[in-house]
């Protein structure tokens, strides 16, 4: 996992990062509310399934 420490004029740009890093297999979540950040979801090989409210978006791996 990678976390930066941003600074004020870090956050002045259009688009920074706020952390990345990867999991094996990541438990379910349930967030309350918005997520704050935009998120890239990405599968190198095999499948995985993001579900976000009644919608399922299936990611696969090449």
């Amino acid at each position: 996992m990678y976390f930066p420490a941003l600074s004020d004029e870090d956050m002045k740009l259009p688009f920074y990062v706020t952390s990345a890093g990867s999991w094996r297999h990541q438990t379910h979540i349930k967030r309350q509310g918005e997520f704050p950040d935009y998120q890239w979801i990405q599968c190198l090989k095999g499948r995985g399934e993001l579900r976000v409210n009644d919608e399922v978006y299936i990611i696969k791996g090449k």
